[in-house]
């Protein structure tokens, strides 16, 4: 007794396909459902340091710099214009992407994931 299987195809329509008639590459390409992880290469020890020096380079001088400006701007009342304000808060959030965000990205670097 044979079962038939429904397999999208790219037009959107359903076709009846015997499992017999099926080769295996066929049964492969159903496996993988698209995930495309087959075609990336892992990455040598090498490699994934180098990104973890990079981000850690990143996170240390773009929050120290980051943090600078947000510190001079707090102290000096001079520059309270409301251009300033703008720049001020597009280095607020760049502080925080630099604080959180390089974190994020920086753990799975340093698990060699």
């Amino acid at each position: 007794m044979t079962t038939d299987t429904q397999v999208p195809d790219s037009t959107g329509i359903l076709p009846t396909i015997d499992p017999s008639d099926l080769d295996s590459d066929m049964i492969h390409d159903l496996a993988s459902n698209g995930s495309g992880n087959e075609h990336f290469r892992s990455m040598s020890d090498a490699g994934y340091t180098f990104i973890a020096t990079m981000l850690t380079v990143t996170f240390v001088l773009g929050s120290f710099i980051n943090g600078l400006c947000l510190f001079v701007f707090a102290r000096n009342k001079r520059l309270r214009s409301p251009t300033n304000v703008f720049v001020i808060a597009l280095n607020l959030c760049d502080f925080f992407m630099c604080f959180c965000g390089k974190c994020i990205l920086l753990f799975p670097t340093v698990t060699f994931r």
